[in-house]
């Protein structure tokens, strides 16, 4: 009897601690409870639900029980019937209205209708960082988050396009074996921004002029690009576009040269400026033959092969804007002369 007795004390100490621990993990922190102090918003949205969207996880297509969203041309995912999938955590602190998403990258507080959350309970996030609209918002009494949000904080490559929401769990690029020293380009689908081989043709720089391309017109444009340049980009490279979506290592340091209809891996046609970014975040590029444009998500775009700086953006006006970091880039379109037909490379890190 004594023993039962404490065998009952002692478990009823450890249930109490793991809930006070279970407690603690999702009290908001004392900035999210300021935030929320301030304004009373509407975490209520206009936003239509999105079936014809797909979500594909590591290569295979998901069901989810919740719709995507789709809001001003963004995505918003259903952040607790993605967490099932993809292991993240999510929690609802009812008095303040602030759901919690959290995983082994980062601890996350969203407070309904803002457009700024909390990481880590120390440090302000915009929920995006170009349109202070963008808010994090509830449908169906399900909260939802931006694509980009989700990726960029909770540690996976996720990407948009072609009505597809692709996410690699690994945070990276996905792994093609090498074909005969050249990355394998078989399977492309060049106005998929997600097919690995169209990375890989990038990559290895190959020839426009021998590679599979998609007219301008079956591409869609990334958000944020300014229509004015990309229908100058359509024009002038004519002949057609593979998109590809990486990060900016992954960019060639050259492109193929073709002779006699053979693409010689050899001699190379141009260089590709090398865009890195510097100790203070900002872009930074080397010259380059091949022409070579970055877009920005504020519809700027900077020219850099010709020496240009890679973190000034230019408007449609000739007005500058400074300051631009890897996050701030919409695409990057590397053009191969020769073929008259261009690379729209999508950036989703250093």
């Amino acid at each position: 009897m004594k023993l039962n007795l404490k065998i009952a004390i002692i478990a009823s100490i450890i249930l109490g601690l793991s809930t006070s621990i279970m407690a603690k993990e999702i009290i908001a922190s004392n900035m999210a409870q300021n935030l929320v102090k301030k304004e009373q918003v509407s975490e209520h949205t206009n936003a239509k639900p999105a079936p014809h969207i797909k979500m594909v996880i590591d290569g295979k297509q998901q069901q989810l029980t919740d719709p995507m969203l789709l809001e001003n041309g963004r995505v918003f995912l259903p952040i607790r019937n993605v967490g099932k999938l993809l292991g993240i955590n999510v929690d609802y602190l009812e008095k303040e209205k602030i759901a919690v998403a959290y995983n082994e990258k980062a601890y996350l507080e969203l407070p309904l209708g803002y457009n700024t959350a909390v990481k880590d309970q120390t440090i302000l996030l915009p929920v995006d960082a170009n349109n202070k609209d963008t808010r994090i918002i509830t449908y169906n009494n399900r909260t939802y988050l931006p694509v980009r949000f989700v990726s960029e904080n909770l540690g996976f490559n996720i990407t948009y396009a072609n009505n597809t929401v692709t996410v690699n769990t690994k945070g990276d690029t996905p792994d093609v074996p090498n074909t005969n020293g050249q990355l394998d380009v078989s399977n492309m689908n060049p106005s998929d921004p997600n097919n690995a081989h169209n990375l890989n043709a990038f990559k290895d720089g190959r020839s426009l002029s021998v590679m599979p391309k998609a007219p301008w017109s079956q591409v869609k444009k990334p958000e944020g690009v300014s229509d004015k340049y990309w229908n100058n980009c359509s024009k002038s490279y004519n002949n057609g576009v593979v998109m590809a979506t990486g990060k900016l290592s992954d960019m060639p340091k050259d492109l193929n040269i073709v002779k006699n209809g053979v693409e010689d891996f050899d001699a190379k046609t141009s260089t590709v400026p090398k865009i890195t970014v510097n100790s203070k975040g900002a872009l930074v590029s080397s010259r380059g033959g091949a022409p070579t444009v970055i877009f920005f998500n504020d519809g700027t775009t900077v020219q850099v092969n010709m020496g240009a700086d890679a973190s000034m953006g230019r408007d449609e006006n000739g007005n500058y804007k400074p300051g631009k970091g890897v996050d701030d880039i919409a695409c990057i379109v590397v053009a191969d002369v020769e073929s008259r037909a261009a690379y729209v490379f999508q950036v989703t890190g250093e």
